[in-house]
């Protein structure tokens, strides 16, 4: 049986007690903002590789996934199984990894990859929590270029307008590109140095770079407040993991946090940007820019399943069309630690339908 099927189960009595439509298959209880419903999941996928940091899913079905342990773009294919008469989404080899250029040197060999995006079937790019050094506390873009089996590195370096003090863990996890894809949307995980105000505000750049690593455009983004994610005193650290374009003038961000080894317990949310619908910054937020985005709530994941086991979810991408219905998938890394760990993780799918 599924591990959250009785969780599935009581989301589905809690949606009928409230009078919502069950949509698809599994729980599609209308969330917060009635835009985004829960289609299918969360549901364990047990043959992929540790540690998967972020994922993209082709026009032709492939799904390229990539890991922040080592240095290989694997490519997968979304297919359907039934188990218990319940159709549950499964992520399935389709042919071997492609090697990356190791991008760390010294010491452990670790790539810190935390993203990918397809751009076509030889070209993607890459984000990195190590910059070339092996530096945590940095960050890199890569645009790889694909030539038969093997994968080139070009670095994409973001100009002084989106640069700052790094702190550890803070790179730059969500990127995406444009649907013209003549530029590019990124974003840091956890503020600059600079860029957390004296009453504790944390601010991120949600930056538009050409390739060559000009800001054409930044906006500045409040993180949730931490004790909005957890219950009161949990230890809390919130941050950007992923961002997608939705349309010309949308991004959808995925913000996440843990709760800490006393409740084992990871919060994500996805919100909509509307990037035409900025405001002047004021106060402390005029020190890192001249315009700020807030932020929609579509989907909080801690809400829909309130007592389940929700990991740490870094992956967002669009899935297949179901019932004439966008979705959007997300993937959790599951950090290598399926059982060392005091809080052991799970690598878990998400198919979200998007109104």
């Amino acid at each position: 049986m599924h591990p959250h099927f009785g969780e599935i189960l009581n989301a589905m009595k809690n949606c009928v007690r409230a009078g919502v439509m069950i949509v698809v298959l599994g729980v599609s209880c209308v969330v917060a903002k009635g835009q985004a419903s829960l289609a299918q999941g969360p549901f364990t996928q047990k043959e992929l590789p540790w540690s998967v940091s972020g994922f993209d899913r082709a026009p032709d079905g492939t799904v390229y996934m990539v890991s922040d342990v080592d240095n290989a773009l694997y490519r997968y294919v979304l297919t359907e199984t039934l188990v218990h008469n319940r159709s549950v989404p499964m992520l399935v080899k389709k042919s071997e990894p492609i090697a990356l250029p190791v991008t760390y040197s010294g010491g452990e060999r670790k790539s810190g990859l935390e993203s990918v995006r397809y751009i076509n079937d030889t070209t993607f790019l890459f984000s990195t929590e190590y910059d070339k050094a092996g530096s945590e506390s940095a960050s890199a873009l890569y645009l790889g270029k694909l030539r038969g089996a093997k994968m080139s590195f070009t670095e994409i370096i973001p100009d002084k307008c989106f640069q700052g003090t790094w702190t550890n863990n803070s790179g730059i996890e969500g990127v995406t590109i444009t649907p013209d894809h003549k530029s590019i949307w990124i974003v840091n995980e956890r503020p600059f140095k600079e860029d957390v105000c004296d009453d504790n505000r944390r601010f991120v750049r949600l930056a538009r770079l050409s390739f060559s690593g000009e800001v054409l455009e930044q906006f500045v983004y409040a993180l949730q407040p931490s004790n909005t994610f957890t219950e009161p005193g949990a230890f809390t650290d919130n941050g950007v993991s992923e961002i997608l374009m939705y349309d010309d003038t949308h991004i959808l961000l995925l913000e996440r946090a843990f709760g800490g080894v006393e409740t084992c317990r990871t919060y994500g949310r996805v919100f909509m940007l509307d990037l035409t619908r900025t405001r002047a910054t004021s106060d402390c937020e005029s020190r890192i820019g001249s315009k700020a985005i807030d932020a929609k709530l579509l989907f909080d994941a801690g809400a829909t399943f309130s007592q389940a086991h929700i990991d740490n979810y870094e992956g967002l991408t669009w899935g297949p069309v179901k019932d004439g219905k966008r979705t959007l998938m997300l993937i959790s890394d599951d950090n290598g630690n399926w059982t060392k760990h005091a809080c052991p993780q799970t690598t878990d799918l998400i198919l979200l339908s998007i109104k």
